[in-house]
């Protein structure tokens, strides 16, 4: 069994991304560095070895075209955690998918909860520094006038590294 853990991740780029991460870089200074993305794997050890992991994500994603997201509103993860996120307006259905598709076989571990598209905004200390900086996060996104459409067309293994890094392990393409 590999130690550390890994992920599923679809990075997000262009001016949404670059909005994300200078949000990000305000309200979690320390979170600054990691890249926007989606999560469609949570992070969990892994029982088989890097490549044959991503062997098993290639194939589970083998069938699935790329598809659109549209990010939809400022919402979190209170009581359970101190998580600012926008939820998936459009391609939930298929992230849960492709989600449901990833987690079978060599890459299933019990995770903690139901899985939920979103995109993070940031991890926050405590549920006050949640509740005080939503209203601000808010006001930020309806200002926003950037696009809030990305097409998912590829995903990424990743490994978690010492200090809050994750190092990218290979490319998952979909096809369809």
């Amino acid at each position: 069994m590999l130690t550390g853990q890994h992920a599923v991740v679809c990075y997000i780029a262009g001016e949404l991304a670059e909005f994300v991460s200078g949000l990000r870089r305000e309200l979690a200074p320390r979170q600054g560095h990691l890249r926007t993305h989606i999560t469609l794997l949570p992070p969990r050890l892994l029982q088989l070895n890097e490549s044959e992991a991503l062997a098993h994500a290639k194939e589970a994603c083998r069938a699935t075209a790329p598809f659109t997201i549209t990010a939809g509103g400022v919402q979190d993860f209170l009581p359970i955690n101190p998580v600012l996120y926008l939820d998936i307006e459009r391609g939930a259905k298929q992230l849960c998918q492709l989600h449901d598709a990833l987690h079978h076989g060599p890459l299933h571990v019990p995770e903690p909860w139901p899985f939920v598209p979103h995109l993070t905004l940031a991890s926050l200390t405590s549920p006050g520094q949640t509740r005080s900086s939503q209203e601000l996060v808010k006001r930020r996104w309806k200002a926003y006038r950037g696009p809030r459409a990305f097409t998912v067309s590829e995903l990424e293994l990743v490994r978690e590294e010492p200090g809050e890094r994750w190092a990218d392990l290979g490319s998952i393409c979909l096809a369809g």
